[in-house]
């Protein structure tokens, strides 16, 4: 996941059984290159291990293993595991009060049990060979697929490359490819990735954008060729759309958090949330789970782990809670937070929110979370440098001016969504990117500058960044574009037709090494008030002119920098 193969987050060489023998092509030596080629793509681009579990199923004589698979399905607010019904139905949960699962995590198999009651059965159906039961927070699970049934609805998956992660046979976790032949009786399909005993209730995901589409059901013989197996798969849009809500109580203004602490924290003072702005007035308790281990109280913001391992924090704050500036700043051992919905609160501030969280990986925002009145998001994720994705579609933005260095230094940021984005009031981007050394793609669309005074160093450092869509910024009010594109040595074109320079007084280095940029239109740009355009497109190597420029003093700094 990260910049080298040995920060791989979960999936790792001794997690999987990395062999292609359960593929109906195995015997095909390029087939098997290939889906070599695939797995390398599936372990350093994501994390499965923990989202799959083995699944132990005993009585007093044998036991048997089958498959199952964490999910949060946010439009049901809910976290599940999802097996078969012949792993888990009804009949076995009047028998058994305790699940006993088995997960992988770096090269250790870790026992897990997890206490049932009927309440935790969201679902099972025998015919569709399906069950889901609800995960709760005492459960300790903090790893689970991102489930979009809307995607699954409105998509066609023949012919699409797939894989599953399967417990055959009980063993370790493993890898099989193959492709979708064939849908049938609407929810259901046939695709011919390898399988065996065990695999029951595996996941089958797309291989183009690592979406669970489906569920493993079982498998159906070739009549022509015993020795070829073909799989049955369960679409789960419509299965979802059967669940009810969770209708459980609870206190939305608890936030989770993951701590992952190595031997090296051990007995050390390690900080787990920030009293910079004093945020403990407003935590009304903390809880700290950890299946060994008592509660014990934390003094301002430190906290001393006795062992190895995670750690889940639970923060409850009372509803006056309006500044969490600051609250997890410098926490470096924090992988995972939940943020909830803050009921009758007015959040204002979330400036350095998460600054220097270089742990951190994954941020669940509900979809309620409510950030209307905040007016400050400056630096709010910087330094995140293990963040690799994050949905902010339910952030209502309107109400804020400050933007500057919400997402500097993110280097492991692969895209960012902020087509959400109601900028209508912000006044200061700048720095907002910086950094952002792996970002491919920002959807800027909705973005409205009209109010902005600074975007300096917007994109500085944006190396891997081949194209940016400004045509809806308004810049007459900004006043500072320096360093704005400095180091974005990938992109070869910019447009900039729509910019309204009349009011900058700072164009120093904006183009500084854009060492691709070939092409920019620049025919409205003006230097009147007596702009700075010191080394303006110094280290701009692949740019020959400036054709639709007519501004004097641009123009002479071009030349001089060539």
């Amino acid at each position: 996941m990260s910049e080298n193969n040995n920060n791989r987050n979960n999936l790792n060489d001794s997690d999987l059984d990395i062999i292609n023998y359960r593929n109906n092509d195995s015997g095909n030596e390029q087939n098997t290159m290939v889906n070599f080629i695939k797995l390398n793509k599936i372990m350093n681009s994501n994390s499965f291990s923990q989202n799959v579990c083995k699944i132990e199923i005993s009585n007093k004589i044998t036991k048997t293993y089958a498959s199952g698979f964490f999910c949060h399905i946010q439009s049901k607010e809910l976290r599940v595991l999802i097996s078969n019904n012949h792993v888990i139905n009804e009949q076995f949960l009047k028998n058994v009060k305790e699940l006993t699962i088995y997960l992988t995590d770096n090269n250790e198999e870790i026992k897990k049990i997890i206490n049932l009651d009927s309440e935790r059965l969201k679902y099972t159906n025998e015919a569709l060979d399906i069950t889901i039961i609800e995960i709760l927070d005492e459960d300790l699970i903090d790893s689970f697929f991102e489930i979009d049934e809307n995607f699954i609805k409105n998509k066609k998956f023949l012919n699409e490359t797939v894989f599953n992660l399967q417990y055959p046979q009980g063993g370790n976790l493993n890898i099989s490819f193959g492709k979708i032949l064939q849908t049938y009786k609407e929810n259901k399909f046939l695709y011919d990735a390898g399988s065996d005993l065990g695999s029951s209730g595996s996941p089958i995901i797309l291989f183009e954008d690592f979406t669970v589409i489906g569920i493993h059901k079982g498998v159906k013989k070739n009549k022509n060729d015993f020795r070829l197996k073909i799989n049955k798969g369960i679409y789960l849009d419509k299965i979802i759309n059967l669940i009810p809500k969770s209708t459980r109580p609870e206190n939305k203004n608890i936030i989770g958090c993951t701590y992952d602490i190595k031997k090296e924290d051990i007995n050390k003072d390690i900080q787990v949330y920030n009293n910079t702005n004093n945020i403990e007035r407003y935590i009304k308790s903390v809880s700290i789970y950890r299946q060994d281990e008592k509660k014990r109280r934390i003094n301002n913001g430190m906290y001393k782990f006795d062992k190895e391992g995670k750690y889940f924090i639970f923060y409850e704050f009372d509803k006056t809670v309006n500044d969490l500036s600051h609250i997890f700043n410098n926490c470096s051992t924090l992988t995972r937070v939940n943020m909830p919905t803050f009921n009758d609160s007015d959040i204002t501030n979330m400036s350095y929110m998460f600054n220097k969280c270089i742990s951190l990986k994954r941020i669940d925002f509900l979809n309620s979370f409510n950030t209307k009145n905040v007016a400050n998001m400056s630096d709010m994720f910087r330094g995140c440098i293990s963040l690799e994705n994050i949905n902010l579609s339910s952030f209502n933005t309107e109400n804020v001016k400050k933007m500057s260095g919400l997402f500097r230094g993110c280097s492991s940021l692969k895209k960012i969504d902020l087509s959400s984005f109601n900028t209508k009031n912000a006044l200061d981007l700048s720095y907002m990117f910086k950094g952002c050394k792996k970002l491919l793609n920002i959807n800027l669309s909705s973005f409205n500058t009209e109010k902005v005074t600074d975007m300096s160093h917007m994109f500085d450092k944006c190396q891997q960044l081949e194209e940016i869509n400004l045509n809806t910024f308004n810049t007459q009010n900004n006043r500072n574009f320096s360093y704005m594109f400095e180091n974005c040595n990938s992109i070869k074109k910019l447009d900039l037709s729509t910019f309204n320079t009349i009011n900058n007084i700072d164009m120093k280095n904006m183009f500084k090494n854009c060492s691709k940029l070939k092409e920019i239109n620049l025919s409205t740009f003006k230097t009147n008030n007596m702009a700075t355009t010191e080394d303006m497109f110094l280290g701009c190597s692949s740019l020959e002119k400036l054709d639709s420029c007519t501004d004097e003093k641009i123009l002479e700094e071009f030349n001089l920098n060539k």
